[in-house]
């Protein structure tokens, strides 16, 4: 549990249908004795598990501003190894887990208030959303109970020692339209390290609840793959984003940026392991459908732009390979479903769409 010192008591947020004003109230730092600043950068919000779903008891989540501009700038200045020496003398001093996120200096609070109201409505009382990831290639091999992918694995991942990022454009669907399907469909950007055993980091937009609302999201192995909201960023049908992960100053970064408010807001993995980019059918980026059907109602998930970055420079992927996944209990799917579920490719700065009703079922 943490030690910090709640300056008002409020009311659980995921189980209340809070105004925006008490919402505003509870992540607003003036309530909490953390500092004002932190390694310079003004602290904006705080997020816990009274006000903002899917955290566990003893995590924090803050957020700063910074002035920079732009966001790949910003994973390569020294501010982020001063972020990172915070995040480490903040949980000695108040216990539990506190992570330092940063938004871009026009992130706006309204916005974030109504994305934590959105997204603790959206979880309510269930379970939270989960982004299992897959581990083998063959098209129909997988336990029982596992979810159908259609993937587009980065074969340019691994052919250097400091493959140490991947980013890519996502553009989101133009129409979402409810089709009795209530559990999640993800779109997302996908990197496995080179840390012993596995693991994976993930962000991109998940679709879930009694609307397939859209969110943006992240997480990670050390997550458990339980989605965590970006509230900074505002989630729009046929809108361009842009999503990155980044090992930097010894740590993984996610971001998302949305490029028409030019708004971009990063999170630090605290307990992400391994330093570089590995080959792996996870590396890449893929359509996950957690429904017992394949998902319709969605207009094709498009991507653009992929790159893989040595040592801090963006290259274009070289070579992909298209997948799909799903349990052998699943009946076989045509030879060649990855081929017309994802059209076009991702190498050389190409643009895919991925065909969502194509995706398979969880079986």
């Amino acid at each position: 549990m943490f030690r910090y010192m709640l300056l008002v008591v409020w009311c659980s947020l995921l189980t209340l249908s809070p105004t925006f004003s008490v919402l505003a109230r509870s992540i607003s730092p003036t309530l909490y004795d953390f500092p004002a600043t932190i390694a310079g950068l003004e602290l904006k919000a705080v997020l816990n598990s009274s006000n903002t779903a899917c955290l566990s008891e003893n995590e924090i989540r803050l957020v700063v501003s910074t002035d920079i501009y732009n966001v790949e700038e910003f994973l390569y200045s020294k501010k982020i190894a001063e972020l990172t020496d915070a995040m480490h003398d903040l949980s000695r001093r108040y216990g539990g887990i506190v992570t330092v996120g940063v938004v871009s200096q026009n992130g706006n609070l309204e916005d974030a208030y109504r994305n934590l109201s959105d997204w603790n409505t959206s979880i309510g009382k269930n379970e939270c959303p989960k982004y299992r990831g897959i581990d083998q290639e063959a098209i129909t091999t997988g336990a029982p109970g596992s979810p159908g992918y259609i993937t587009l694995e980065n074969l340019s991942a691994g052919q250097y020692t400091d493959d140490n990022a991947q980013s890519v454009y996502f553009v989101s669907p133009t129409n979402i339209t409810y089709v009795n399907q209530p559990y999640v469909v993800a779109f997302l950007n996908n990197v496995v390290t080179d840390a012993f055993g596995f693991y994976m980091l993930q962000v991109g937009f998940s679709f879930s609840g009694p609307t397939n609302a859209g969110s943006i999201i992240y997480t990670s192995t050390s997550y458990n793959y339980g989605g965590r909201i970006f509230p900074f960023i505002n989630y729009y049908n046929n809108r361009h984003y842009w999503f990155s992960i980044t090992y930097t100053s010894g740590l993984w970064w996610v971001c998302g940026k949305d490029m028409t408010t030019n708004t971009y807001h990063c999170e630090p993995d605290p307990g992400g392991q391994g330093t570089t980019i590995i080959p792996d059918i996870n590396t890449g980026i893929f359509v996950e459908n957690q429904n017992l059907t394949s998902p319709i109602g969605y207009s094709s998930l498009r991507a653009y732009g992929a790159k893989i970055y040595r040592n801090g420079f963006g290259q274009a992927w070289s070579q992909a390979h298209r997948h799909t996944f799903q349990s052998q209990t699943c009946a076989p799917p045509p030879p060649d479903i990855a081929f017309m579920a994802i059209q076009g490719n991702l190498v050389m700065g190409q643009s895919a769409s991925f065909i969502t009703y194509m995706a398979p079922p969880l079986c």
